[in-house]
C-alpha cells in the first residue's frame, strides 16, 4: 500500500503586524490524507485534469499547475468524494504548501506509489546487465 502523505489546507492566511514586521495567522487549518490510488487516476482522467497517464511521463513533463493537479486527485484518493467538499479552484486557494514544496510532494506521491515496480524493474535491469556482461566474454 503506498504511504499516505498529509496535505494542509488553511480557510484563511492573514498577515498581522508583529513588532518590526508581520506574521502569519493561519485560521481553520485541516490536514487531508492523499496517496495516488487507482480512483484518483481514473477520477483525474475522467474530470480531464490528466490527459495521458501521469505516471509515465511525471518526471519529464512536472510542472507546478500539474503538481498542485496530482496531490489534488491522490487528495481524492485517499477520500473518494473530496471533489465535492473542495472543488479544484477552492482547493488551490486553501492549500497551505509552499511553492518549493509543491514539485517535491507530486513527486514524492508518485514514487510512493510505485515501490514494487520500481524494485521490480532495478532487479530485471541488473539481470540485464550481467547478462549482457556475461555474453561479452
Amino acid at each position: 500500500m503506498a504511504k499516505v502523505r498529509p496535505i494542509c489546507l488553511v480557510d484563511r492566511v492573514a498577515s498581522v503586524r508583529n513588532g518590526d514586521g508581520f506574521k502569519e495567522e493561519r485560521r481553520g487549518e485541516r490536514v487531508i490524507p492523499a496517496h495516488l490510488t487507482m480512483h484518483a487516476l481514473h477520477f483525474g482522467e475522467k474530470e480531464g485534469l490528466f490527459k495521458e497517464s501521469i505516471l509515465m511521463r511525471a518526471a519529464d513533463e512536472m510542472d507546478e499547475f500539474k503538481a498542485i493537479k496530482l496531490i489534488y486527485i491522490a487528495c481524492e484518493g485517499a477520500q473518494p468524494g473530496f471533489h465535492k467538499e473542495y472543488p479544484l479552484e477552492e482547493f488551490v486557494q486553501k492549500l497551505d504548501v509552499e511553492m518549493t514544496e509543491v514539485l517535491y510532494i507530486a513527486e514524492s506521491l508518485i514514487i510512493d506509489s510505485l515501490p514494487d515496480a520500481k524494485s521490480e524493474f532495478i532487479a530485471s535491469m541488473e539481470d540485464v546487465t550481467k547478462k549482457d556482461a556475461g555474453e561479452k566474454k
